[in-house]
């Protein structure tokens, strides 16, 4: 950041790698899988639930047409997840119905814990999901705000690449997104990118729920 020594400090890691931001981990294989945004995670107790992770599950509910997690606050929970659903025509799902859904798929702490049904949901004009606006509209019938925690869970880290090459990654990042907002059927792209010891190949599958980026050992420059 130019003229603010202090924000670039914080943006790069102690070797000089850039923080992106991105929420990721290594699988027992060594692929590294990209989940969703750090500031984007939910603090649920001592555990962080990816609102990434859980969209997909509810968008393929029969009845659903589209829907959103955001974080609600909780005394007990510091966290819960929160679902944002939009009924498809004619269709009369409850919120049990929802939860019980999600519940059925995923670890107990990644349940959701709350439902509200809306028209549509906010987007942005490339197709993110406005989260600030959810969170806002949900808060607006409390007085108490978010509270927020700083645990950690397993593996997730941040995402860190060279600074070198953060044009090319943010090229391809938005190359991945702009096929996901278009509905393009699920692809994969092969990349040739250089390690720092040796010439490896780079995956970046992706399709209309989430990016996962997938590479072969820890820090490969894309």
């Amino acid at each position: 950041y130019v003229g603010y020594d202090k924000a670039t400090a914080a943006a790069l890691d102690s070797d000089g790698w850039l923080k992106t931001g991105d929420l990721c981990f290594f699988d027992d294989e060594g692929f590294l899988y990209i989940v969703d945004r750090l500031k984007e995670l939910i603090n649920y107790k001592a555990y962080q639930v990816p609102p990434a992770e859980l969209e997909p599950i509810l968008q393929s509910y029969p009845d659903i047409a589209d829907a959103a997690v955001i974080p609600y606050p909780d005394e007990e929970a510091g966290q819960i997840p929160m679902a944002y659903v939009v009924r498809k025509p004619r269709s009369n799902i409850n919120e049990a119905a929802v939860m019980d859904f999600v519940a059925k798929q995923v670890a107990p702490y990644k349940k959701i814990r709350r439902v509200s049904f809306i028209n549509s949901i906010p987007k942005s004009p490339a197709g993110k999901i406005l989260r600030r606006e959810l969170v806002s509209h949900a808060l607006s019938s409390r007085s108490s705000k978010l509270r927020f925690t700083s645990s950690n869970k397993g593996k997730l880290a941040e995402l860190c690449i060279p600074i070198q090459h953060i044009n090319l990654f943010m090229f391809f990042s938005i190359f991945v997104y702009g096929k996901m907002v278009n509905n393009f059927p699920t692809t994969e792209l092969q990349l040739n990118g250089r390690s720092r010891s040796n010439e490896i190949p780079h995956y970046i599958p992706f399709g209309h729920s989430s990016i996962t980026l997938i590479c072969h050992n820890h820090k490969k420059d894309v």
